[in-house]
């Protein structure tokens, strides 16, 4: 069994997944702990996921994360020097506000951590990977941020660096104010026109918070707006139901006895940034037709993002019987999948 990590209260981690790809939770989990564990000088990142994210030698040098790791280990040259020059330097942190600047290093960095996994539609069998740093609530106000982690792999050097490069904007602009520049930054005719129908359909307070979570990627105002257009296009058709529905997130330190069968063993699981050549959905979904019929019902609703009570009300049931059986079923599924 893995043993599941207490982060401090100042440096949080998050795993999160699509409802379908719960089973693959542990793996996610498992490597924000790792970086958490880096950062405060105890064990080694895990390998699989760390260079999805990483940028090394490799990497283009016009890659934004590469403008963006030199930029924040140059200021903290500049700035700080003496934190600069710490011995097995495994992470830093550099806050921007509007009256001063932080830095903090190792096991000093603050903020929450949050490594999801998302479906890829071009390819079903590997999974998109995320991770996105946000600042804690009781840090300054608009403040714009770098945090940078680096690690040194017999020789083979990489590092992982987010930024907040909108937030002054996103944080100090009202939703009317972000919809309004959006709308300026599409090219003029069809793409204006669509916006101009789409956000009658729309809450404003969704576009804000999309482009705060596209605009960490750093793209051109063009390609953002343009993004921007793209994704909530796509969330209207698919329906209000769709784009309300949140994902399941469960945070490393969550003392919810439902998620303990989550802190085992993968479930036998390959990792989800590898997973070419094996119908990973299939091997579930074999596993589940083993179940007796009603612990499929729950297991298949259960995956799909029903709370238990959600459940309990489409299967006419009380919700402590939906809960029990939905954690006997997840073991028999472990079970089954480990074996």
């Amino acid at each position: 069994m893995s043993r599941i990590i207490r982060p401090g209260p100042d440096l949080i981690g998050r795993a999160e997944t699509t409802p379908d790809l719960v089973l693959y939770l542990p793996i996610v989990r498992r490597f924000v702990e790792s970086l958490i564990l880096h950062a405060q000088g105890i064990g080694t990142p895990r390998r699989s996921l760390w260079y999805e994210f990483a940028v090394d030698d490799q990497t283009p040098p016009n890659a934004p994360a590469i403008a963006a790791i030199d930029d924040a280990a140059e200021y903290l040259r500049e700035q700080w020097p003496s934190l600069a020059a710490t011995q097995d330097l495994r992470a830093y942190q550099i806050i921007g506000a509007e009256r001063r600047s932080i830095a903090r290093v190792n096991g000093n960095v603050r903020g929450v951590l949050t490594a999801r996994l998302l479906n890829n539609p071009e390819n079903p069998r590997k999974p998109n990977a995320q991770l996105q740093f946000g600042l804690l609530p009781d840090e300054p106000e608009h403040a714009g941020h770098f945090v940078v982690f680096q690690w040194n792999d017999e020789g083979h050097v990489s590092a992982i660096v987010k930024w907040d490069a909108v937030a002054i904007i996103t944080r100090g602009s009202t939703a009317a104010h972000i919809e309004k520049m959006i709308r300026r930054s599409l090219p003029p005719g069809d793409a204006r026109a669509r916006w101009t129908m789409l956000v009658k359909q729309v809450p404003a307070e969704e576009i804000r918070d999309l482009y705060y979570e596209l605009g960490v990627e750093r793209l051109s105002s063009h390609g953002l707006a343009s993004r921007i257009l793209e994704r909530l296009e796509s969330s209207v058709r698919a329906g209000m139901p769709s784009r309300q529905s949140k994902m399941g997130w469960v945070p490393l330190d969550d003392p919810d006895p439902d998620h303990a069968v989550m802190e085992g063993e993968h479930l036998g699981l390959t990792s989800p940034v590898d997973l070419e050549g094996e119908d990973v959905r299939l091997d579930t979904e074999r596993a589940i037709d083993q179940l007796n019929r009603r612990d499929q019902e729950i297991i298949r609703l259960h995956m799909q993002g029903h709370a238990d009570e959600e459940i309990a009300k489409e299967l006419g049931v009380s919700h402590q019987a939906v809960n029990k059986r939905r954690l006997k079923a997840l073991t028999k599924l472990r079970e089954i999948l480990s074996g």
